[in-house]
């Protein structure tokens, strides 16, 4: 039964169940639902967000994040989604729940990168 519980796919799979669980509440409690939009537009320099006058406007910084954070790209997750974070609140707009779930995310991939790296490594230290 031990050996179950400490298998590495067990362990991966229990950890992305959890990090899907955290980015899900993020989500809820943030409390917008379907109240913003992405804009195609080609942006000015130096802009990250489509001003739509008298409309919502995301942060597009903050849609890559989560995107990263989804697809394993940990490192520019968390990168982007701290960077985006700062973008909103010194700009104003939307994506603040969406970076912060990437940036979850993306910490979590790090964290499991991390285990993954130094069991490996103590098991091949074991097998010698």
């Amino acid at each position: 039964m031990g050996r179950v519980l400490t298998s590495p796919i067990v362990l991966l799979l229990l950890v992305v169940v959890v990090a899907v669980a955290v980015v899900v509440v993020v989500l809820v409690r943030s409390g917008r639902r379907g109240s913003s939009t992405v804009s195609a537009e080609p942006l000015a320099a130096g802009d990250v967000t489509d001003a739509q006058p008298g409309g919502h406007h995301t942060n597009v910084l903050a849609v890559v994040s989560l995107v990263c954070g989804l697809v394993a790209m940990g490192l520019v997750a968390v990168v982007l989604g701290h960077i985006a974070r700062s973008q909103i609140r010194r700009h104003g707009g939307e994506g603040s729940a969406m970076a912060l779930a990437g940036i979850i995310l993306g910490y979590v991939q790090i964290g499991v990168s991390v285990v993954v790296l130094v069991v490996t490594a103590v098991l091949s230290i074991a097998a010698s």
